[in-house]
């Protein structure tokens, strides 16, 4: 009598999506634009990542509670560990005084993000920009674009929106 045919072997669980946290820039930092800038953050899709969830703290708030204040791959991971998360993202913005001795020199914000890959043990993508002026909504869509590049998971914003309407057919 022949055996019995061994048990078949279940399949193999998906991979474990990775846990995307996004730090809220601290209001203070850039009063006219952080809540956007926060609102954009959770916005963003990468690809084989959750959908982002907002921490409650910044990054500045989050690297003290870890007892550690360097921008070091060592330092992010233990925000990482802090959070929760496998991919962390967040926005700098640094002001940038005006040069020159002219009186209508604008002053510049230096806006960073940063993407930082806790499988990876390091920063895997950074966007940065000097703006003269005020903020503005597609500067930060910009650097995030930037930020994340290949690893969006949604298309992005250059790509041409479908038509809303059908075009007429030729008369045949």
């Amino acid at each position: 009598q022949p055996a019995p045919p061994p048990p078949a072997l279940p399949p193999p669980p998906p991979p474990k999506a990775a846990r995307l946290i996004g730090l809220p820039l601290d209001k203070l930092a850039l009063p006219d634009m952080a809540d956007e800038i926060n609102a954009k953050l959770a916005q963003v899709k990468l690809v084989g990542a959750t959908d982002a969830t907002l921490a409650t703290v910044s990054m500045e708030t989050a690297q003290l509670q870890s007892e550690c204040t360097e921008p070091t791959d060592g330092c992010y991971l233990r925000v990482a560990r802090l959070l929760e998360g496998d991919r962390l993202l967040w926005a700098q913005v640094e002001k940038v005084a005006a040069k020159g001795r002219k009186k209508k020199a604008k002053a510049s914000t230096r806006l960073q993000v940063i993407l930082f890959d806790r499988d990876k043990l390091g920063v895997t993508g950074q966007g940065e920009e000097t703006i003269v002026g005020p903020v503005t909504a597609q500067a930060v869509d910009k650097v995030i674009a930037a930020a994340v590049g290949s690893q969006m998971a949604t298309a992005t914003p250059q790509e041409p929106a479908a038509p809303t309407m059908a075009a007429p057919r030729p008369a045949a």
